[in-house]
């Protein structure tokens, strides 16, 4: 809208000047005054990931059958011998109803054990025993949950006690960055590839049976592994070791009552450089992670506990 408004000058008393000025009605560039983004912030990646508020994990494997929480790398594969078809939909569907937005699936836990048809390893499904071992977890865990419309992903462990190039750089160039790659590529729409902090100590290491220590900010090859993941899957969030969200230093479910989206740990870091957000989690049975007999599950006051 145009206003035209006459406006008269009495500069001297003889004299009485006319001007004409248009007024343009225009809305300001930013009504609200909102400040610009500095640094750190978040990457659109982080900003989707922590829209998922609320996921869970299905830790299923060869410690399932072993009874243990970490393997040694050992395992013959037969022992891997599921007694009926695993079903990762019944997951996807029951974690949906508690009100979760997606899960992630554990592919492949420290004993390196795969559960998926990799060309990196001998140490995987195709090897198992059983009649159902065949069932390719991450395909179906992938399928199942684009099909009910929930989030997903993988957990990878970086540290692998049966291989025999863990600790040389062949491990990262051969085993470990073509494993991501060959998962990534269940689901260019996946939102987190989940890798734990344990890395390195004893293990079977292809007979050696040694101890094999490892920097792991340094020895992955970080930059490398997030480039090649993100090509394939551009939301998908390096966890832990991959340095784009943190694990929030327990396994209690909670953290600090301030908790910065910089830094590490608990508290994190008000002046941490660059985006680094923590992430809680919390074994919903009164054992370990995986699966052991005679374990009992959790009261619901004791895992939602009330903090008003």
């Amino acid at each position: 809208m145009k206003i035209k408004v006459l406006l008269a000058s009495m500069l001297l008393p003889a004299v009485v000047s006319a001007q004409t000025f248009t007024l343009e009605n225009e809305a300001p560039a930013n009504p609200e005054n909102e400040p610009l983004p500095c640094h750190p912030v978040p990457s659109d990646r982080q900003v989707k990931w922590n829209e998922t508020e609320f996921y869970a994990f299905f830790h299923y494997g060869m410690n399932t059958f072993t009874n243990m929480e970490w393997g040694y790398g050992d395992e013959d594969e037969s022992k891997y011998a599921p007694l009926g078809k695993p079903n990762p939909e019944q997951w996807v569907t029951s974690v949906k109803a508690a009100g979760m937005k997606g899960g992630i699936a554990v592919v492949k836990h420290h004993d390196g054990f795969c559960l998926w048809p990799t060309a990196t390893t001998t140490h995987n499904l195709t090897n198992g025993g059983g009649q159902y071992h065949n069932v390719n977890i991450a395909e179906e865990f992938a399928k199942a949950s684009k099909k009910h419309e929930m989030k997903y992903g993988f957990y990878v462990s970086p540290w692998d006690r049966n291989s025999a190039y863990y600790g040389t750089d062949d491990y990262v160039t051969k085993v470990f960055i073509p494993q991501c790659e060959e998962l990534a590529a269940y689901g260019s729409d996946q939102f987190e590839m989940w890798f734990d902090g344990a890395n390195g100590g004893d293990g079977y290491y292809g007979g050696a049976r040694t101890t094999r220590s490892v920097d792991a900010s340094i020895y992955y090859d970080i930059p490398n592994l997030r480039a090649k993941v993100h090509r394939i899957a551009p939301d998908c969030v390096m966890w832990g070791v991959g340095d784009e969200a943190r694990w929030i230093g327990n396994e209690q479910g909670y953290s600090a009552n301030t908790c910065w989206a910089m830094g590490n740990s608990e508290t994190g870091d008000i002046n941490g450089w660059y985006w680094h957000p923590g992430e809680s989690d919390a074994k919903a049975t009164n054992s370990g992670w995986f699966w052991h007999s005679g374990e009992g599950i959790k009261s619901a006051s004791r895992l939602f506990p009330d903090v008003s």
